[in-house]
């Protein structure tokens, strides 16, 4: 959404005046019946498409798309199996607009009158929260930082867990990063780190480390002034860079509309590598990793041994949770057994 009002702006259509609307259609996901998504679906297609096509796909692509996914929303509820014939689309609205606010609400209000099953809560401001941003007019400049919910609470995985170090170093790193790509002042960067630094230390996270991760992700950058000074111009092209880093799902869906299809990097036959999975432990397997690597070089790696140039890599398996001891979203196999697969259904749809 950020990026997408960063080109809105780029290209001239922001301006003092402009307002956002977030609008939600109350129970959407129960009140749109199949036959109506798919028709509507299909007006919206052969609106918008260039060529035949939305995107690289054929309409008729999308339309068979669509229906297999509607047609196999599956859920178990007492024993019983379950397919659902109504819903299943996204009902919260973010746009932007140049229209006066009276002039907007007209329009809404003619859209919710074609059907009497919608109902709509509509905000319209230059200043309100979206998902996890809050997003800003300021007299023609885009302002956005993270949006908190009241009721979240602090809690992240406890530096107490049974983790890998690199897991806990990851969740400081990634809140950084998503602190950095969001908002777009070094202010508010800066009360977001000093939120989760705060966040760390309720959660048992040592100063120590804190402080050293927090270096170095600041060094990675290149934006030590950001961290000691609040350099505003560090701070855009920091912002910048990260903002427009494409994700790895950005990078996988751009591969595959090139037709190249994307790969998870894996060297497990590499005939150089040895790899060591095993289960961590914080208690008594806590330096396996580091003994077992002074083993492996004072009796395999030494001179002459043909397993000198031979790399040793570990990696670790997590404990399982009590969530995945005692919750289990999957129906029981019996009543699965019982129903037609999703490809069968699938195929049916389609045909």
């Amino acid at each position: 959404v950020v990026r997408k009002l960063k080109e809105y702006q780029q290209q001239g259509y922001l301006n003092s005046t402009t307002l956002f609307i977030v609008f939600d259609v109350a129970d959407l996901y129960t009140m749109i019946p199949r036959d109506g998504a798919i028709a509507a679906l299909t007006r919206f297609c052969e609106k918008y498409a260039i060529n035949g096509k939305i995107g690289t796909l054929k309409i008729s692509t999308v339309i068979q798309l669509a229906c297999v996914v509607l047609d196999t929303n599956s859920f178990a509820y007492k024993d019983k199996y379950y397919r659902q014939i109504k819903g299943g689309y996204i009902d919260d609205v973010f746009m932007t607009s140049n229209l006066s606010k009276e002039e907007i609400l007209k329009l809404l209000d003619e859209t919710t009158q074609t059907d009497s099953n919608i109902k709509i809560t509509t905000t319209i401001s230059q200043s309100l929260d979206y998902l996890d941003v809050t997003i800003e007019n300021n007299n023609g400049n885009l302002k956005t930082c993270i949006y908190h919910k009241s009721a979240s609470e602090p809690y992240i995985l406890p530096y107490s867990s049974d983790h890998p170090r690199h897991v806990h170093m990851n969740i400081l790193n990634n809140a950084l990063v998503r602190a950095a790509r969001m908002c777009s002042t070094v202010e508010d960067f800066d009360m977001e780190r000093l939120s989760i630094e705060m966040i760390l230390l309720v959660n048992g996270y040592p100063p120590k480390f804190i402080q050293q991760h927090m270096k170095n992700f600041f060094m990675k950058y290149n934006a030590m002034n950001v961290w000691t000074e609040l350099n505003t111009e560090s701070y855009q092209q920091l912002h910048h860079e990260l903002h427009y880093k494409p994700t790895r799902r950005e990078q996988k869906v751009q591969l595959e509309s090139n037709g190249t299809s994307f790969k998870k990097p894996t060297n497990y036959e590499h005939k150089d590598q040895i790899y060591l999975h095993y289960t961590f432990e914080s208690g008594p397997l806590i330096n396996f990793k580091k003994e077992y690597r002074q083993i492996w070089e004072k009796y395999y790696v030494y001179p002459g041994s043909r397993l000198r140039n031979t790399r040793l890599i570990h990696g670790t398996i997590l404990n399982r949770t009590l969530q995945s001891l005692l919750i289990h979203k999957k129906p029981k196999r019996d009543i699965l057994t019982k129903m037609e697969s999703t490809a069968q259904a699938a195929s049916r749809t389609i045909q």
